[in-house]
């Protein structure tokens, strides 16, 4: 084109920025877009710090979200640069950049993102649909492996950006040059739709679906159904949600390119007189919509995680405390109360003087001596427990308890106090714990003492002495560990994140009348006993060899027991995984 007829084409565009939806288009980019940067950029560096923090950085989908949550911010920087372009505080990112280099960061970026958190959706439905056997497949070598792959996927794909696009500052918008109209305007369109929107996008549905199902698959009563459960429940309804809201942002801006020669056609647009400003400002509005619709998306990344995740949620809570100088409530308290009440059965001869047998109505008695044992009387049985290191047991609540005394002060002593100011000492209830904060990985160090379970297999614990030495006990019989009541219980009654299938329950006549949670014996059975479901149905359980039910005390009995000596164990480190799973008998309730 000469230059009397790009003076033209200028005047003619210039013209259509006066059309209604030109101005509507503009209107709306401008308010959007600065609302999406203003939110979105606090809250993906949130995301970052906390998914990188040194739990979190340990866990394969937290990496997948720290990078999301990167390119994501990548994004919308380059939405404010543009909305600082329109007015006219910095040149424009296409005529800085170059439109090759423009469209490859731009739709490089948000591809990215796609592609990731499919892969994040796959992983994070191998651990609650296969709890036992996702480790193997879902590990962060695998997950970093991932990243750097899509990453690079990506970049080949896009790259040819590069040599096909230049802005026109005609129409002051990115335009494919003429040998590129084959792919850019017939096949690429398909390729980036099926490949990097469609099919990523119904991957993310499904796996949302497939969790939702697992959560659903039995619906408990009121009584029986715990706030953990109900939470989980719901978030995993809300990643539903968010997976059709997620597919019907991002598709829009790619199934628009198929549209491109219905707006500008390369044989009429080139001739001022033939511009149509209904079309060509219908293109700016759908554009600036798609892209704002894109941004609004990733900037609401921050609460859709503050919304489903109650450990984000604890984390965010910690930061902005931090970031205000809030000292937390009975922190001293907080910070003492570490691992639990988990009694831990000892093999050691009875030295207490004063407790030579046990009464004849069985109970719970403090040890006369040692103030961190007590003797624990059944049919026939006596044994001695201890609680773990820094906690003395109360024999008014009949739990351990930690308390801040000196070892030296006199037993009665620590228990007249102990008992005196038990109310107060235990106005915060072990359901609200932390104690995911205290999970541990491969390389960390056991720097408080406790119990804590695996925030991975809900049938494993951790036993972080004093002295740093570490233990990993599992539940016996498939029983899960119950972090609210630190016993092992059946996985029916215990909120696990990662729950199996299908639960093994029969249909039997005695439930009938009794509410969901109710325990029974088995008649003529004394090592067996019934957990009663929904709809009069029963879960049957058996107690570990030596174990005897008591439908007193609702609990399997036993008697002491030497440890394993081939038991997974280490001197300091807390283990992800249990490669070579030995049983262990544990407190069964």
């Amino acid at each position: 084109m000469d230059n009397s007829s790009n003076i033209a084409l200028s005047t003619a565009i210039e013209s259509c920025k006066y059309h209604p939806y030109y101005l509507a288009g503009d209107t709306i980019w401008r308010i959007g877009s600065l609302l999406c940067f203003l939110l979105g950029i606090p809250g993906h560096i949130m995301i970052i710090l906390i998914m990188c923090n040194s739990r979190c950085r340990r866990q394969p989908i937290c990496l997948y979200f720290a990078t999301i949550g990167f390119f994501e911010m990548f994004y919308l920087i380059i939405v404010f640069w543009l909305w600082c372009a329109s007015f006219s505080l910095v040149p424009d990112p296409r005529d800085v950049l170059t439109c090759g280099i423009y469209y490859s960061l731009t739709a490089g970026s948000s591809n990215v993102s796609t592609l990731l958190l499919a892969a994040a959706s796959i992983d994070r439905l191998l651990i609650v649909v296969y709890p036992s056997l996702y480790s193997t497949f879902v590990t962060r070598k695998k997950a970093i492996l991932k990243i750097i792959v899509i990453i690079l996927f990506v970049c080949i794909l896009v790259v040819q950006y590069y040599f096909s696009y230049y802005f026109s500052y005609s129409y002051y918008m990115c335009e494919y040059y003429s040998y590129a109209h084959l792919l850019h305007g017939q096949m690429w369109p398909l390729i980036r739709l099926a490949l990097l929107a469609f099919i990523p996008c119904l991957i993310i549905c499904v796996c949302s679906l497939v969790i939702l199902k697992n959560r659903y698959y039995r619906r408990p009563s009121t009584t029986s159904e715990t706030t953990g459960t109900r939470h989980m429940r719901t978030a995993s309804l809300l990643l539903v949600i968010y997976s059709i809201y997620y597919t019907l942002s991002v598709m829009p801006l790619s199934i628009l390119q198929f549209f491109h020669p219905y707006f500008f056609n390369d044989n009429t647009t080139r001739q001022a007189s033939e511009i149509n400003c209904v079309k060509f400002s219908q293109w700016k509005l759908l554009m600036k919509f798609c892209m704002l619709l894109m941004a609004i998306n990733y900037s609401n990344k921050f609460f859709v995680h503050y919304l489903v995740s109650m450990q984000f949620r604890r984390y965010v809570m910690n930061i902005f405390k931090k970031a205000t100088f809030i000292a937390e409530r009975n922190n001293t308290r907080s910070r003492s109360i570490e691992g639990g009440f988990f009694p831990i059965p000892l093999t050691i001869k009875n030295d207490d003087k004063n407790f030579s047998q046990c009464p004849a109505d069985g109970g719970i008695y403090s040890h006369s001596t040692n103030c961190s044992l007590f003797h624990l009387c059944t049919i026939d049985t006596h044994a001695i427990y201890t609680c773990i290191d820094g906690f003395f047991f109360n024999p008014t609540t009949g739990e351990c308890q930690f308390w801040p005394l000196e070892k030296q002060i006199k037993c009665d002593e620590i228990h007249k106090t102990i008992i005196h100011d038990s109310v107060a000492s235990f106005e915060k209830s072990i359901e609200s714990y932390d104690y995911f904060d205290h999970r541990k990985s491969k390389t960390s160090q056991c720097t408080q003492t406790g119990i804590y379970p695996d925030i991975l297999d809900c049938s494993l614990f951790h036993y972080c002495h004093k002295n740093k030495y570490h233990e990993i006990f599992q539940c016996p019989n498939g029983l899960n560990f119950d972090p609210k009541t630190f016993m092992c219980s059946a996985s029916q009654l215990v909120n696990c994140q990662y729950e199996p299938q299908t639960p093994v329950v029969e249909s039997d006549p005695i439930c009938r009348n009794y509410v969901p949670g109710t325990y029974l014996p088995v008649a003529n059975i004394f090592d067996e006993f019934i957990i009663c479901g929904n709809d009069g149905k029963n879960i049957r359980q058996k107690c570990q060899t030596n174990f005897y039910y008591n439908a007193l005390t609702t609990n399997c009995e036993m008697k002491p027991y030497a440890k394993d000596p081939t038991f997974r164990e280490n001197s300091g480190q807390c283990l992800d995984e249990l490669r070579h799973e030995k049983v262990l008998g544990v407190y069964v309730l």
